[in-house]
């Protein structure tokens, strides 16, 4: 195996790890935000939610100082928008596991992969966020409470377009490795 591609293998298993790593991690997220927002509904303290020393609602900046309608409304944002990088971290996860099984990222399917992955590094966070946006505000409203839901949509535009781009490079690669061949 060619030096270049045992790195390619290496960042490949990296990514692959730190994909699955993110998910359990914004999986544990969301659980916890819709954890928090149903004994926000049910009506517990902030002494209940607690799950051993960590208070649910000390990931959300001033909770104490915030309405009902105003937790509840970050806390379903929350929940949206970490179930969303979920979702993103497992198909990057599926990405980097068959790019290992077969041993490059120049193919023709794992460049169809990487061009999907790209889209939905795009779609997912954007959609997350006006999704998000939108419930935050249907819950504002009807509970007649003040909200400034301050999310961030960070990079996600640009790294799915890092994605499309390199999956155009992969095809390329996949193009001159048949024409080797042929």
């Amino acid at each position: 195996m060619p030096k270049t591609l045992k790195t390619i293998q290496k960042i490949s298993s990296i990514a692959r790890i730190l994909s699955k790593v993110f998910f359990a991690l914004f999986t544990v997220s969301s659980i916890l935000c819709l954890a928090a927002y149903i004994s926000v509904i049910i009506g517990f303290d902030s002494v209940v939610a607690h799950f051993g020393d960590v208070n649910i609602h000390g990931f959300i900046d001033n909770a104490e100082n915030l309405s009902k309608g105003a937790l509840m409304a970050k806390l379903s944002a929350g929940f949206i928008i970490t179930a969303a990088d979920a979702i993103l971290c497992r198909l990057s996860q599926k990405y980097f596991e068959n790019e290992l099984i077969v041993g490059t990222p120049f193919t023709f399917e794992g460049a169809n992969e990487m061009k999907r992955l790209g889209i939905f590094a795009i779609a997912l966070p954007l959609g997350s966020y006006i999704l998000a946006e939108i419930v935050s505000t249907v819950i504002c409203n009807l509970m007649s409470a003040s909200c400034d839901l301050n999310v961030d949509n960070g990079g996600s535009v640009s790294v799915g377009i890092m994605f499309i781009i390199m999956s155009i490079i992969f095809k390329y690669g996949a193009e001159v490795k048949e024409n080797r061949h042929a």
